[in-house]
């Protein structure tokens, strides 16, 4: 599986589903993306300032991307997504860890996440 990301997607977290899909985080752009094993990716979730967003590409592409790009929480809610986890009795229910949140989002899924190799004991 290869993608290529664009405008505003920083990859950051990971995490497989059970028909063989990736799940990317965005930072900055507070972004869920599903990547199919073919390489297409679609945007699950987003939770995005496009101002914020533009003034990180600004950023990256002047070679100064840093700590107060990344230090700004810039969604109406999310707060710079880092991490996703499928979790619940069905493993149906996708866990988002902020770097800048107090609190662990959650949403339901239409598939089921990977079982965990513990997942059985």
């Amino acid at each position: 599986m290869v993608t290529t990301f664009g405008h505003g997607t920083y990859p950051d977290g990971l995490a497989f589903d059970a028909d063989g899909h990736a799940w990317i985080t965005s930072i900055v752009s507070n972004r869920v993306l599903r990547v199919a094993p073919d390489g297409s990716a679609h945007v699950v979730l987003e939770d995005a300032d496009p101002a914020h967003v533009q003034w990180c590409e600004d950023a990256y592409l002047a070679g100064t991307l840093g700590r107060q790009h990344l230090d700004r929480a810039a969604g109406s809610v999310l707060r710079n997504i880092s991490s996703l986890a499928f979790g619940g009795p069905d493993l149906r229910t996708a866990y988002l860890g902020c770097l800048l949140g107090d609190t662990i989002a959650c949403f339901r899924t239409p598939v089921a996440g990977s079982p965990p190799s513990h997942w059985t004991y």
